[in-house]
């Protein structure tokens, strides 16, 4: 900062020496000229460049940690998600066949008590109107 402060001072104004009594080592710093100046900022900007860098590392593995950790929260949710679709899966599996098996066998009429199809909406032995139950088999 130094550097650039005295290297400010010596474009705009050309005065630079008279300056650096401003500075509290202005005895060493009046004997230094600004090329050994620019070196040294040359030879350190390296250094203040690899702590940046070296900090912005950290900031991104510690970004990066924390991003694993969601990453595995919301691999484990999606276990338990897929889980449960499996079993929602396989409830609806034995719902279907279960439903396919009924659609096949015949119904008691709660009229007369005779064996009527699914399908029918009015019972052929006794004429009368199927309870809704019954019928909406058909509706499926």
């Amino acid at each position: 900062m130094e550097v650039l402060f005295i290297a400010y001072l010596f474009l705009t104004s050309g005065e630079a020496d008279s300056r650096l009594g401003l500075y509290l080592l202005n005895g060493t710093l009046t004997n230094l000229d600004l090329a050994a100046y620019f070196w040294e900022f040359l030879s350190l900007a390296p250094l203040f460049v690899g702590v940046i860098v070296i900090f912005l590392c950290y900031r991104v593995k510690k970004n990066v940690d924390s991003m694993s950790k969601v990453q595995n929260g919301l691999r484990v949710e999606m276990s338990i998600m897929v889980s449960k679709l499996n079993e929602l899966e396989n409830g609806l599996k034995v719902g279907l066949q279960k439903l396919e098996t009924d659609l096949g066998k015949e119904r008691k009429c709660p009229f007369c008590g005779e064996q009527v199809l699914p399908q029918f909406k009015v019972c052929p032995y006794c004429e009368e109107k199927l309870p809704y139950a019954l019928m909406q088999i058909n509706n499926l």
